[in-house]
């Protein structure tokens, strides 16, 4: 008896789909994920929670003092690029991300690592601006969503998504040639 699904609904970082909403106005367009949308098996559901809040362009943000599940603990802040403590705007963000996937009984995600919000593996270093090395952790974002209890996964993780769209979905197949984020070289370092 096969249980796979027919159909999956996942929310994605929207910069990921070419969207012009990273910091600077650019887009992070993922071949990947755009291959993804492309699917029949997959509906992809996109949203910036930086863009909501902030507008595009923006100045850049950090963690400072952890990571994303300490700045909803209250023990670690984001700031932008001129200092200011913007905190409160990021965890709003992440909540209409959250609630947004909630409304529609989204169970997945795939966001941007290296994001303040929505690094599920990496982030940018608090002390390189406006951009530079990466320390393991996770954004605002992400730890929310893991919090309410959605699966986060890195748009690097292309393996790791491709198997588990695999294992779930009736005639979804995995490409060859895919990689993890610790094979990317830029990350590399962070997970030997």
């Amino acid at each position: 008896m096969n249980t796979k699904s027919e159909k999956i609904q996942i929310g994605v970082s929207s910069c990921l789909l070419g969207t012009k909403c990273n910091f600077n106005g650019t887009d992070l367009l993922s071949n990947f994920v755009k291959e993804l949308q492309n699917n029949n098996h997959v509906t992809l559901v996109p949203f910036c929670p930086e863009d909501s809040v902030f507008g595009t362009p923006r100045p850049n943000l950090r963690i400072v003092g952890g990571d994303g599940f300490s700045v909803l603990d209250k023990t670690a802040v984001v700031i932008n690029e001129n200092g200011q403590d913007v905190t409160k705007e990021q965890i709003d963000g992440a909540h209409q991300f959250v609630s947004k996937l909630l409304a529609s009984n989204i169970k997945y995600a795939i966001l941007m690592d290296g994001s303040p919000s929505c690094g599920s593996n990496v982030l940018l270093k608090e002390e390189h601006w406006p951009a530079g090395g990466f320390k393991r952790g996770i954004g605002v974002t992400a730890a929310l969503l893991k919090k309410s209890g959605i699966t986060v996964f890195s748009s690097f993780d292309e393996l790791t998504i491709s198997n588990f769209l695999n294992s779930i979905l009736k005639d979804f197949q995995s490409k060859v040639g895919l990689k993890d984020l610790k094979d990317f070289p830029k990350f590399k370092a962070l997970f030997e």
